[in-house]
């Protein structure tokens, strides 16, 4: 089954094609120029770290759900306030050129926020919430003086909400609860559509956590990433007595091979992001070598087409952005 084989389901008073919400929206214009240097922020042990390809990299601030902009301009994070203090997790954003940052949520006590992602141009900022009653609320901001919410949505099932990946266009957020992958409208419009995991990954779907994660490419609307458990290798097992994970793309041109496995069987998947330009993919996790060590988490670069890992930097949760050259002499 291919993604353009979606059955036409109902949506606000009218048919509307899954795959063509999901596949169907045209390409990321201004995607990074190829001159642009790629950067990571990436989290390790509270701290949020940024990473240049032209040097070491370089603690920015303290937090956690650290959201890199396409542009690399600015960095959203949450910080996460000590058991018992009464204080509740806020969301602000920070200009990487200089300034301080901006308080864009204040949460209640019992709130937390999981994770963070930018529009593909910039403008808005999408959180997952979940209130003290463990209901998922996907948030949509625009940053701003003061910050201006755009729309709100809450899972009526009472599930939560895991792995915000934007569509290319801007249009919608999509969002998995483990069952179903649901398209929230940015705009508002709340849950616009609802897809069974089983349509999108096969059997496939019946392992997905939710630690697992659906991610839209910024660039192709034919392909999305995802990861899903699979069987380790002997000392894998022997050390975590549980399924090792592995990163794929699905990509509905490939045909009976749609769904690729980028993650050779030695390497475990713990997050996962695209390069802006959609052309690669960055996550972290670790070798099997190293599954015995303290702190065993490094993040990894991979091209779309499983060629090419290489090992960037320690660290576990990764968000990618790519900031433009700087122009040269005329």
């Amino acid at each position: 089954m291919t993604l353009s084989t979606f059955p036409t389901l109902r949506s606000r008073g009218r048919h509307v094609s899954a795959a063509a919400l999901l596949l169907a929206v045209p390409g990321l214009s201004g995607l990074p120029a190829a001159a642009c240097e790629p950067v990571l922020a990436v989290e390790d042990g509270g701290r949020i770290l940024l990473w240049q390809a032209s040097g070491p990299a370089r603690e920015v601030v303290e937090g956690g759900c650290a959201a890199l902009d396409a542009a690399a301009e600015r960095l959203a994070y949450c910080t996460r306030p000590a058991a018992d203090t009464g204080q509740a997790v806020q969301l602000n954003v920070l200009p990487l050129a200089g300034g301080d940052a901006q308080r864009v949520h204040a949460g209640r006590e019992g709130d937390a926020i999981s994770e963070a992602a930018w529009s593909p141009d910039g403008s808005r900022l999408a959180f997952i919430l979940t209130d003290a009653r463990f209901r998922s609320h996907l948030m949509v901001v625009e940053p701003g003086s003061p910050a201006r919410r755009l729309a709100s949505a809450t899972n009526a099932e009472n599930h939560q909400w895991w792995s915000l990946g934007w569509l290319a266009d801007g249009s919608a957020i999509g969002v998995h609860d483990m069952e179903h992958y649901a398209l929230v409208a940015a705009d508002g419009g709340g849950v616009r559509e609802s897809i069974p995991l089983a349509r999108m990954l096969g059997a496939q779907a019946e392992t997905i956590s939710s630690t697992d994660r659906v991610l839209p490419s910024p660039r192709d609307p034919t392909a999305f990433a995802y990861t899903l458990g699979v069987p380790g290798t002997a000392r894998f097992r022997q050390a975590m007595h549980e399924p090792n994970t592995a990163l794929f793309v699905h990509d509905r041109f490939l045909g009976r091979g749609k769904n690729l496995r980028l993650s050779a069987e030695h390497v475990t998947v713990v997050d996962a992001a695209w390069a802006p330009g959609g052309l690669a993919l960055y996550f972290s996790g670790y070798l099997d070598r190293h599954v015995n060590e303290d702190d065993p988490f490094r993040v990894y670069r991979i091209e779309r087409s499983g060629q090419g890992m290489r090992e960037l930097l320690r660290g576990e949760r990764v968000s990618a952005g790519c900031r433009a050259a700087p122009a040269g002499p005329p």
